[in-house]
Formats: C-alpha cells, structure tokens, sequence
C-alpha cells in the first residue's frame, strides 16, 4: 500500500471519528491495527457505528455485507490479536520520564507522527 493511501484512509478515519465524537485513541487503535494487517498479509467500549452507517460513510464503495466479511479477514488474520499500546499509553510514558508540562503539545506531536 502507498504511503498517500495510507494517509487518505486514516484521514477518513479521522473525520469518522471526529464525527461520532469519539476519543483520538480509537484513531491509534485502528492506524496500529491496520498495520499489522497490511504487514502480516482493551479500549474502553464505546457506541459502535452501525455497519450500515459505515456502509454509507463509504459513499457506496462498500455494502455491509463486505464490510464485515472484510473484518472477518482482519480479525482472522491477525489471530484476534487487537491490544496494541497506544498513543496515550506512549503520551503518559513521555510526560512520566521527561517531565513534560503540556500534555496537548504532546499528543500533537504524537499524532502527527501516526498520520
């Protein structure tokens, strides 16, 4: 995959994610998520989108139908292995050793290195 699609998909992502209000950990999880999966060919619960509701945020490009078959194969490719460690994990990490004052400096830099 090319750099520039990667880059579209979790703009994409992003806009979802600001959209439903939810936190910038979610975006972490799934760029950290979608990488292993590209590579190999526990979060809060939240409200899921509904898959039909994702379906149309795709503005056509998928049906239901393929959206969760393609999560099957996500999911069965990466042995349900879906706990990385998270910008906030490495954000806390930084602020406890480096005594760093201004946490939203921090998560800027952080997630401009995930995009």
């Amino acid at each position: 995959m090319k750099t520039e699609h990667r880059r579209t998909l979790l703009e994409w992502i992003s806009e979802i994610t600001d959209c439903f209000h939810y936190p910038e950990e979610l975006l972490e999880i799934t760029a950290i998520i979608f990488d292993k999966y590209i590579t190999q060919k526990a979060v809060e619960r939240y409200d899921a989108i509904s898959i039909n509701d994702l379906s149309f945020l795709s503005m056509g490009a998928f049906t239901s139908n393929e959206l969760i078959i393609m999560e099957m194969i996500v999911l069965l490719t990466l042995r349900f292995n879906l706990n990385p460690p998270t910008m906030n994990f490495y954000k806390e990490y930084l602020m406890a050793i480096c005594s760093f004052d201004n946490e939203k400096e921090i998560s800027i830099l952080l997630k401009v290195c995930i995009l």
